[in-house]
């Protein structure tokens, strides 16, 4: 095992033990840092919810698709509408969020 297969193991368990601390069950947790995908995004994650202390799995969903995105990369649907009417795309937030509810 390489040190960055460790270092990932590392930064997904912290993340599931914390979103599992929170009450989310421990899946949850496992999806979304699969999801995430690297170490870095995790760390992210995990300073939103040890300051944030997010109450519902949609806030936690939604800040990982604000990360996964990053600043300059979100996609919008109703292009040409004015600001106030655009809203990101999360598709992914909702077969995240079917999966939970299944839970």
């Amino acid at each position: 095992m390489t040190d960055n297969q460790r270092e990932w193991i590392r930064a997904r368990d912290e993340l599931v033990r914390e979103i599992k601390a929170l009450g989310f069950p421990e899946e949850l947790g496992s999806q979304i840092a699969k999801l995430l995908g690297s170490p870095k995004a995790m760390s992210r994650m995990m300073g939103y919810l040890v300051n944030v202390k997010p109450r519902s799995a949609e806030l936690i969903v939604d800040e990982m698709l604000a990360i996964c995105s990053g600043p300059r990369r979100q996609v919008y649907v109703g292009f040409g509408r004015t600001g106030a009417e655009r809203r990101p795309d999360h598709s992914c937030q909702s077969k995240i969020l079917r999966y939970h509810s299944c839970l």
